[in-house]
């Protein structure tokens, strides 16, 4: 098989593992849940919800100067809906599509790391059952987090094996960014 078809048909099963991730875990997440584990949980919703409402960053109706807002950027999209049990869902599902992005960096990695096909798509599999997707299952921003750790690492890792000058220093600006982001 010529290095093109190899490397489309690898894409292709990445993105199928990414959706298939992403609805399997969209579907265990989706069950009536109350937010009253986590002082957290409330802030990122609380937040998500102002900022929906053009209120800025308000928290029970105060202004707040909580920085931590990126998990609350990620799930505002569902705030838009009417109810809360709508919204609720679609955070399950935000949270699910954010966790399954976390397949790509995996196989960065695994491509760079591994040298058997079949090794990178064990890999792959073991990745996508791992117990930290229990994350989508509630509001933690754990779910944005852990997939922008796994790029800074593959961003590191592509600066360490970069040959080139030039690369390394787009990477680092690349890696500055996702630092910043984390």
């Amino acid at each position: 098989m010529c290095e093109r078809a190899k490397n489309n048909r690898e894409r292709i099963i990445i993105v199928v593992l990414f959706l298939i991730s992403a609805a399997l875990y969209g579907v265990i997440s989706d069950f009536p849940k109350v937010i009253s584990g986590y002082p957290d949980e409330l802030r990122y919703v609380g937040i998500g919800r102002s900022l929906v409402k053009g209120q800025g960053l308000r928290l029970h109706g105060l202004d707040s100067d909580f920085q931590k807002i990126l998990y609350s950027i990620c799930i505002m999209p569902a705030f838009r809906l009417q109810s809360t049990a709508q919204q609720i869902r679609a955070v399950g599902y935000i949270n699910s599509l954010l966790m399954a992005s976390s397949v790509f960096p995996v196989y960065g990695l695994c491509r760079k790391i591994l040298k058997a096909d079949k090794w990178v798509y064990y890999f792959l599999v073991f990745w996508l059952t791992f117990p930290a997707f229990v994350y989508t299952e509630y509001f933690m921003s754990e779910v944005i987090f852990l997939p922008l750790s796994l790029w800074v690492i593959y961003c590191v890792w592509c600066i360490f094996s970069a040959e080139r000058a030039a690369v390394r220093l787009g990477l680092n600006v690349v890696l500055g960014f996702l630092c910043y982001l984390t």
